[in-house]
């Protein structure tokens, strides 16, 4: 197996294949001098605020993982075969860990280590930045505002319904650092590209559609019998709807399932994983928005409810089909309970049913007694909803058999 790619979720396929099938060979194909690092860590490197962005070392891949790594400059490829390193290698299994080609004119791009080696030459002239990518830059938000630059950030947000994106844009503005535009100046002392560009032109297979390259839940590209992972791919989940990855946390997810794939182990479907950190808060869109489920026929139900007490700055919004399924969970919340997010992933990945899930995550402590949790009334007032509705249904289907 041959894999494209020297970033965090690459190294991570690797590791997670070699954990079961120790005996086919895998080469890891870098173009970057570092290796193992993650994106999102890249602009708090590039401010900073962290010493490194590499997460995995490039010597526990080839001790530790018997994993080979080789310069791209030693790769060519023909028809059918790769040659790495001198040597033939036919029909591989080949991951592309595709990453946006981030060309805008002016800008400083960032994809690599080395990137943000330029970006922190260039932020030492700078006052103000402009960076483009809407909701899936506020990495790049949340490190230069902490750092003390004044941001203009460009925005875009699908991933939230409107009600909650208000929030998080409120959220965004409180501080004074950060402010909303819909297209940088030309004149932009300092223009940061985060979250766009074209995918890149897969090796042996063709490129992408509609700005994307396309992806199953195996990652296998449609069309070709190649695999991607990256923020360059829409994932199709298994009703049918397609939705970009827009956070690495996705991409990790993606490195798994094809690590499951390659050694014939059982993989779940890919939902969207959307989180983002801004000033000590987090902000996660799991599965559908409202306004996506409406827009592939689901006759869904929704509740948005904010905490209190100790959960007072919990807000949480919920959609459910008529039938009693979690869709989508969209959650802003303080760092110190992002413990949840993998719970609430779990509640929308198995489409969970509304009366077992408050039942799951009722709190159950003799210490500190309670009734009723945020997430607990969250998910009961939208079973409440969900039968409204599908009694509603019926009421209507009843009626119209009786007065045809």
């Amino acid at each position: 197996m041959v894999i494209f790619g020297e970033d965090l979720a690459a190294c991570l396929a690797a590791h997670e294949i070699r954990k079961i099938n120790r005996r086919e060979e895998v080469i890891i194909v870098r173009s970057s001098r570092s290796i193992g690092y993650s994106r999102r860590l890249l602009p708090y490197y590039a401010a900073g605020l962290v010493e490194r962005a590499e997460l995995i070392p490039g010597g526990l891949l080839e001790v530790a993982d018997l994993v080979n790594v080789a310069s791209s400059e030693a790769v060519s490829y023909g028809d059918g075969y790769l040659m790495v390193d001198g040597r033939q290698i036919a029909k591989p299994v080949v991951l592309v860990s595709a990453w946006p080609l981030l060309n805008r004119r002016g800008a400083v791009n960032i994809l690599t280590p080395e990137d943000a080696e330029a970006l922190r030459d260039a932020l030492q002239a700078a006052k103000e930045v402009f960076i483009t990518g809407g909701v899936a830059a506020l990495p790049v938000v949340d490190a230069l505002a902490t750092a003390g630059w004044k941001v203009s950030l460009t925005w875009n947000c699908e991933e939230f319904d409107s009600d909650v994106e208000s929030v998080l844009i409120n959220e965004l503005q409180k501080g004074g650092n950060v402010r909303l535009i819909s297209e940088p100046p030309s004149d932009a002392p300092l223009l940061i590209n985060f979250g766009g560009g074209d995918p890149p032109s897969l090796p042996l297979g063709r490129g992408a559609a509609e700005g994307f390259i396309p992806v199953d839940s195996s990652c296998r590209v449609a069309g070709s019998d190649l695999h991607a992972i990256g923020l360059a791919t829409k994932v199709a989940e298994p009703e049918g709807f397609k939705h970009r990855v827009a956070c690495e946390e996705e991409v990790l997810l993606q490195a798994m399932n094809f690590a499951a794939f390659k050694v014939k182990a059982p993989f779940p479907p890919l939902r969207r994983y959307f989180v983002a950190r801004f000033g000590g808060r987090v902000y996660a869109s799991f599965g559908l928005t409202m306004g996506e489920a409406e827009s592939i026929g689901y006759d869904a139900a929704a509740t948005r409810i904010r905490g209190w007490g100790r959960c007072s700055d919990v807000l949480l919004k919920a959609i459910a089909s008529r039938e009693g399924h979690v869709l989508g969970l969209q959650v802003a919340i303080n760092e110190e309970f992002a413990w949840m997010l993998g719970l609430l992933y779990f509640i929308v990945l198995s489409r969970a049913k509304l009366h077992e899930v408050s039942r799951a995550i009722s709190p159950i402590d003799l210490q500190n007694p309670s009734f009723e949790g945020i997430f607990d009334k969250a998910f009961k007032a939208l079973l409440r909803k969900a039968m409204l509705r599908s009694l509603a249904r019926t009421s209507q289907r009843l009626t119209g058999e009786l007065n045809p």
